[in-house]
């Protein structure tokens, strides 16, 4: 007959190979799940975020409350608003563009966009491809704008405080190397297919534009914004 020892030696040895074989099983399976994709027919996220293996952030997919504010010049800023969409960073861990979108009804009137944009280093959008409806107020085409040479959060600031100054030549000359004028226009607007072209104030200087009734004109146009040229010659009023 077996001892009291010689049984728990033998339940012993049951109990580390059975142990054993678990264990193996789990490190298999751990090591197979890590090295295999996983895929989901379906999956509800408020929020993702791509980030290189040191973890560095490189584009945040998320809802409209999840939106991360902007980081510029390693600094985070505060967003006008918020809405759904991508956001895409640079090497340094700042935006650097992104796609957002919306669209509602407030008061019986519609409000809908689109937007993607391209940001100037350790700036603001250069470049964007909008399109926009405000109460039948339609807008679609491709954007390109000046943006001075100004760090975001330093030109926030510069701009906080010129605007705190009174009307005159000195806050124009505060104003003036801080302005984001648009230069180039190419799109829709209201019917009419149109190029637009703007000087370095955002001035427009000349209109290319065919019309919602297919007349075609091209104007140009003095500082101040009167037409000092136009084809055909009867096309005097500059285009909306």
């Amino acid at each position: 007959m077996e001892t009291k020892i010689e049984k728990q030696l033998r339940f012993l040895k049951a109990y580390v190979v059975i142990s054993s074989l678990v264990f193996g099983v789990f490190i298999v399976s751990a090591f197979t799940i890590q090295s295999r994709k996983q895929k989901f027919q379906e999956i509800d996220v408020e929020r993702i975020n791509v980030v290189e293996k040191d973890g560095n952030v490189k584009l945040v997919i998320s809802n409209k409350e999840r939106q991360p504010d902007p980081i510029i010049a390693g600094k985070t800023l505060p967003r006008d608003s918020k809405s759904p969409g991508i956001l895409f960073y640079n090497s340094e861990g700042d935006e650097v563009g992104g796609l957002i979108f919306d669209g509602f009804k407030k008061d019986g009137k519609v409000e809908a966009f689109n937007s993607l944009t391209f940001d100037q280093y350790q700036q603001d959008q250069t470049l964007q491809l909008v399109h926009s409806d405000s109460n039948g107020s339609r807008l679609v085409g491709l954007r390109i704008k000046d943006r001075p040479n100004i760090p975001l959060p330093e030109h926030a600031k510069r701009l906080e405080e010129a605007g705190k100054m009174s009307e005159g030549q000195e806050k124009s000359a505060a104003m003036k190397p801080l302005l984001a004028p648009d230069r180039v226009f190419v799109g829709k607007s209201n019917g009419n297919a149109a190029v637009w072209l703007f000087d370095t104030e955002g001035k427009p200087r000349l209109k290319m534009v065919v019309d919602a009734s297919g007349n075609p004109r091209l104007q140009f146009l003095d500082a101040a914004g009167k037409v000092t040229y136009s084809l055909p010659e009867s096309a005097i009023k500059p285009p909306k």
